[in-house]
């Protein structure tokens, strides 16, 4: 109910002061002096400019205090990064010798495999020659 009501009241702050911006720029229109609506004129744009250079800078305050945050992250995550690189080094080494490893095995596995194979059609000649005499 509080929030509500704080809504609506901000919103007829917010109407009023338009309101009165309005009024105050507006009212020498309706006596027709021109030279008191431009100089008005210009100090409420003069206003407007006032609070977006401010805001501006503000925003710019801000983008550095992050800047600066994530310039000290990235000089922690530096100082993490040389031991990860180390690991993940030592890690693809491992995983290629592995490798390689299971290559010389495969390839030493079908040479004896085939080696295996001739031996036995050897012996098989044998004994057919053995039991042919």
């Amino acid at each position: 109910m509080a929030s509500k009501f704080m809504e609506w009241l901000i919103r007829i702050i917010a109407l009023v002061v338009i309101l009165g911006v309005l009024y105050f720029v507006g009212s020498p229109l309706l006596n027709g002096n021109w030279m008191d609506f431009y100089i008005r004129l210009f100090l409420a744009l003069q206003l407007v400019i006032t609070f977006g250079v401010l805001r501006l800078y503000n925003a710019i305050v801000q983008n550095t205090k992050f800047l600066i945050k994530l310039r000290e992250v990235g000089v922690t995550l530096s100082k993490v990064f040389p031991h990860l690189e180390q690991a993940v080094r030592h890690l693809t080494e491992s995983v290629n010798r592995s490798k390689s490893t299971e290559d010389n095995l495969i390839k030493s596995l079908a040479k004896t495999s085939e080696d295996a194979q001739h031996i036995i059609e050897q012996l098989k000649r044998n004994t057919d020659a053995n039991k042919k005499n």
